[in-house]
């Protein structure tokens, strides 16, 4: 239920971090710990959530069509192993509590970011786009993972339209048009907003 509340806070403030906010509050009232003991593990779940979305960005590089990276066939795997390190470093110096619990951590934020994959993958299929093959659904799983990077900037409410200026200026240099870009970060922007509803309610509860 906390997380659903977390949810429907993040479609109202910036940059989907209310959510976070709201849970620091929320935990704080009902352990009557002051809300700094919440902070630190809330940083380590985003820090480990963005490790996770820029490993699987690596993974996509070397399948990319129509685009030139130096590493992008031979050496696609230096730079997915030196963020593991790195992050696995600040951990330890930062979030050392929770170093025990990494590689778990790591490997949950890793599914996550694939089940949300998959229903971009569903999209596709439900709108008919012709993307399909390995290097278009890399392309397809690329963009939209680089768009969850973006709706954490505190710019766009909730992240609302962080995600379509993404699909709608990196979509082009692909050679897919922006419109079907803009059509996929729609509908998943509304699946996001669907599933966060129950929060509201939840919100509202004497509980």
């Amino acid at each position: 239920m906390l997380y659903w509340q977390g949810m429907a806070y993040n479609l109202f403030l910036p940059g989907g971090i209310g959510g976070d906010a709201y849970k620091i509050l929320a935990y704080s009232k009902r352990t009557d710990k002051k809300a700094k003991t919440y902070v630190l593990p809330l940083l380590a779940d985003r820090l480990l959530g963005l490790a996770a979305i820029v490993i699987l960005v690596g993974v996509c590089m070397p399948y990319l069509r129509d685009i030139e990276v130096w590493w992008q066939i031979n050496w696609s795997i230096l730079p997915i192993l030196f963020l593991v390190v790195l992050v696995y470093v600040i951990v330890l110096k930062w979030f050392h509590t929770f170093a025990k619990i990494f590689w778990k951590s790591i490997g949950q934020s890793i599914v996550i970011q694939l089940l949300q994959v998959g229903a971009v993958y569903s999209i596709l299929l439900a709108i008919e786009v012709d993307l399909f093959t390995v290097a278009a659904l890399s392309i397809a799983s690329f963009v939209f993972l680089i768009s969850s990077i973006a709706t954490a900037i505190p710019v766009f409410l909730g992240g609302l339209g962080a995600r379509e200026v993404v699909f709608a200026t990196i979509f082009p240099m692909f050679g897919l048009a922006s419109t079907e870009g803009v059509w996929i970060a729609m509908l998943f922007s509304i699946v996001v907003i669907i599933s966060s509803v129950p929060g509201l309610f939840f919100g509202f509860s004497k509980d």
